[in-house]
């Protein structure tokens, strides 16, 4: 039998706060007043949406959540560095009492700070803008014929475009940022070479990547600097995938999963993890042919289990390589930088509600007042009643001080604080205390002494991580490259000597110093095969030929192809000089050439350091103040 309908309207089923407004199982947003919807809310939704379009494509769920999730992927590269975090004077003063227990702090407070004060970004910035990272290549010493071998003439032409796929300037600018924002950086050595039936060779990418800092530790120190171990179950977040790692990376994992060390729990293999603790504990893996043992860590919230890497495939570079502590060597600005802030604070409210006046007085109280108790004649209510109604009618820069009062008195500020001078006085100490006065500039005028001193100082520091780039650069160049001659890889220049570096390498090449031709060259961004390949195209083009100088014609018919002033016309003639000029031939551009020792007039003999003879001078009062 049918259900008899209710008449009216039905009854309104309230939301609760703790119900889902979002449904992954229909992926469907239900409308609601009650509870907004929030981001985490859509990427909820949108990775159940992901989940299920990789089902239908036949892939597997948590290959898809790497490969196309977007969600997690941008976390994945959010943790190549630390993530800002701000931290309270007291907690930045006892981190830096113990940075070697605090490093991952610190690179947040680092972070946090260059986002917040751009004076503290310009400072890491000079570590990618102060080094112009030009570069050349100096070839293996051979004799002439084997200059001239074709071998060697392929593989230079290989290492040339090894050393262009690379780009040394922008890979070393980021990666001088990075290095002076953590204060080290650990970096896994990436190349695909393609060989082709001809047995030529062709570099499709090279590039270093960076470890995320978070699951990278230093080790040990080895022949290329520090030796880094890293946390291999970082592949148990779906956001990590080994195929974004090396091979010797990715045949440790693989060899996990063949152990039944890590592998997937359930039957629709949704999430990769950790299987068996003590399999881990006692697992071996191959390191530079020997079999070592890793390290297994477990916190409350997470297993690690530590890797060391091989220093030829994985290196570390550090802006301070005196100490193991990976943390910026910036940090003893952090608290001065918080002041600084504060600065910018205080300037702000002088700015906003400059405090000129206040207006003080005494309460009057009972005789025989007794303590302990309130004895004035006035409750402090009443008081603070009259206080904020003067306050509410009088100028925001004058501020009462309670009342009514006996013996009232104005007190006027003598000098009023100006917002501008407040923040420019501590820009100009931080800057001070920085040491930078001689690059960044403020409204105090250092001495030039100071500015090339603060300079050179500036472009050594930076020269110290150029030359860990140009180390590691050569030993991958003839490590993992298969090249047979020994190569080498020169990095220099700064913003402030490029311009004397250039000329004082004209200045020797011009006195017969060949040998600087490639450095020169890379001043200009040319190698030399660059160099040559231009002489050849303008050389087999003939497009030196078309350069025509213009000649003079003293044909006063025709002034084509004429060099300075044509000749004048005889009606043109207004004095006798000029007529004698014109009969002499002088008049003209081509001819006119001065000798030292000669009247530029005349012709006759000058003294020294005189352009005219005395007759001339005399005749035409040119007086030799007036020469000098």
């Amino acid at each position: 039998m049918e259900e008899k309908r209710k008449r009216g309207r039905p009854r309104k089923i309230p939301i609760e706060e703790n119900d889902n407004i979002l449904s992954e199982k229909s992926n469907t947003l239900l409308m609601s007043n009650t509870k907004p919807i929030t981001v985490n809310d859509v990427k909820q939704s949108l990775t159940a949406l992901y989940n299920q379009v990789i089902t239908s494509r036949n892939y597997s769920i948590t290959d898809g959540l790497t490969q196309y999730n977007p969600f997690l992927q941008n976390s994945r590269l959010k943790s190549l560095s630390a993530p800002p975090v701000t931290y309270s004077p007291e907690q930045i003063n006892s981190f830096l009492k113990e940075p070697q227990y605090h490093e991952f702090e610190l690179r947040s407070a680092g972070s946090s700070l260059a986002a917040s004060q751009y004076l503290y970004y310009k400072i890491l910035r000079e570590a990618a803008d102060i080094p112009m990272f030009l570069n050349y290549i100096v070839p293996p010493v051979l004799t002439m014929e084997q200059y001239k071998d074709k071998k060697f003439q392929d593989e230079e032409e290989f290492v040339n475009d090894w050393v262009e796929v690379f780009d040394i300037p922008n890979t070393l600018k980021r990666t001088a940022l990075e290095v002076k924002r953590e204060g080290k950086a650990t970096y896994v050595f990436r190349q695909c070479i393609d060989e082709n039936s001809k047995g030529k060779r062709k570099v499709k990418y090279v590039t270093w990547q960076k470890l995320p800092s978070a699951f990278t530790k230093l080790t040990a120190i080895g022949e290329h600097g520090y030796i880094a171990s890293f946390n291999l179950l970082i592949f148990l977040n779906p956001a990590y995938s080994p195929s974004q790692y090396p091979e010797y990376i990715r045949n440790i994992w693989n060899d996990l999963q063949q152990n039944e060390i890590v592998g997937y729990k359930d039957k629709k293999k949704t999430k990769l993890s950790l299987l068996d603790i003590n399999k881990l504990n006692n697992y071996r893996y191959d390191f530079n042919g020997e079999s070592v043992q890793g390290i297994f860590e477990a916190t409350k919230d997470s297993y690690m289990y530590w890797v060391q890497l091989p220093q030829d495939l994985c290196f570390t570079f550090a802006s301070d390589s005196s100490n193991v502590w990976v943390a910026p060597d910036t940090m003893g600005l952090f608290s001065a930088l918080q002041e600084l802030t504060d600065y910018s604070v205080l300037a702000g409210l002088v700015a906003s509600t400059p405090l000129t006046a206040i207006l003080t007085g005494q309460a009057e109280t009972c005789s025989n007042a007794q303590p302990g108790q309130d004895q004035t004649v006035m409750s402090p209510h009443t008081l603070l009643a009259f206080q904020n109604a003067f306050n509410s009618i009088s100028s925001s820069n004058v501020q009462a001080f309670f009342g009514p009062l006996k013996d009232l008195k104005l007190q006027s500020l003598p000098n009023i604080p100006n917002a501008s001078d407040i923040k420019t006085k501590a820009v100009q100490n931080f800057i001070s205390v920085a040491g930078e006065g001689g690059i960044i500039t403020s409204a105090d005028k250092p001495s030039v002494a100071m500015i090339k001193g603060a300079q050179a100082l500036a472009a050594s520091q930076y020269d110290f991580v150029t030359r860990q780039f140009e180390t590691i650069l050569n030993m991958l160049l003839n490590t993992w490259t298969g090249v047979e001659y020994e190569w080498k890889i020169c990095i220099w220049g700064d913003i402030y000597s490029y311009d004397t570096a250039v000329k004082t390498l004209k200045d020797l090449l011009y006195s017969g110093a060949t040998f600087v031709l490639p450095q020169l060259a890379s001043a200009y961004k040319l190698n030399m095969r660059q160099v040559k390949g231009i002489g050849n195209y303008i050389e087999a083009n003939k497009i030196y030929d078309l350069f025509k100088p213009l000649t003079s014609n003293n044909s006063q018919k025709s002034t084509t192809n004429t060099v300075g002033r044509p000749p004048i016309d005889d009606n043109e003639v207004i004095n006798d000089d000029t007529a004698a000029s014109k009969d002499a031939g002088n008049n003209v551009t081509e001819n006119k050439t001065y000798v030292a020792g000669q009247c530029l007039l005349c012709g006759s003999v000058t003294e020294e350091n005189h352009l005219l003879c005395t007759d001339c001078e005399e005749k035409y009062g040119w007086e030799e103040e007036d020469n000098e």
